[in-house]
């Protein structure tokens, strides 16, 4: 939902493509006028601090270990953290994991919650979600854990899992911007807040958020002095 690459088109789509779309519209007149540059999560700081990328979309939860290497802009998203099992089976939600499998991926703060469970399970660490995905399909693990909107379009690939058990923990979503670049944080914050605003954001969540059920609305922002 956030960044996949669609077969029909070749083209790298999803929210947080959108959104970085929009910068590039307000930089330069043009949304194509940009270099998507895929990655792992585990990259995400790293392609910042080394000068690799301008700007990172890509589910980033803003933490306050992150903000010692990047900056980030204000909220977009909210979402919980849930649990991906095979549909019906004996995962039903976090209590069940004790004492099996559960994939994660490095790089990413959802692997905290798991870690933190009473008898935590055995965590099988991945680089992305597609990897975790056929690690359950192919009964390595038990169950996948992370934010709700990547295991809705895992599962949208296999009508054989679901998403099961109440949230274990909330992710506030942001974009990354590198340290050194206060006055690029606060253009694209003014972006955002045109996208909460002319009803662009509503207009994203239609296209691509739909299976998530209807909209919460954009999250307000929050600016740090």
């Amino acid at each position: 939902m956030f960044g996949y690459r669609n077969p029909a088109t070749g083209r790298i789509e999803g929210f947080d493509i959108d959104l970085a779309r929009e910068i590039a519209r307000a930089l330069f007149g043009d949304p194509d006028r940009i270099e998507l540059v895929p990655i792992d999560s585990a990259e995400r700081v790293p392609v910042l601090r080394d000068k690799r990328v301008d700007l990172v979309a890509h589910t980033f939860a803003a933490t306050c270990e992150r903000r010692r290497e990047v900056e980030f802009s204000a909220t977009y998203f909210v979402t919980s953290q849930r649990i991906l099992a095979v549909r019906g089976g004996p995962v039903r939600g976090a209590a069940d994991l004790t004492g099996r499998r559960v994939c994660g991926v490095f790089g990413t703060t959802t692997l905290e919650p798991v870690f933190a469970l009473p008898g935590p399970p055995t965590v099988l660490g991945m680089t992305n979600w597609l990897d975790c995905l056929v690690a359950l399909q192919q009964g390595q693990v038990d169950a996948i854990s992370t934010d709700a909107p990547i295991l809705v379009g895992l599962a949208e690939q296999d009508p054989h899992l679901e998403l099961v058990g109440e949230p274990m923990a909330v992710d506030s979503y942001a974009l990354g911007v590198r340290k050194d670049q206060p006055e690029f944080v606060r253009f694209v914050n003014a972006v955002l807040e045109r996208v909460r605003a002319d009803g662009t954001w509503e207009r994203l969540y239609a296209a691509r958020m739909a299976a998530l059920g209807p909209s919460p609305g954009p999250p307000a922002p929050r600016y740090l002095d």
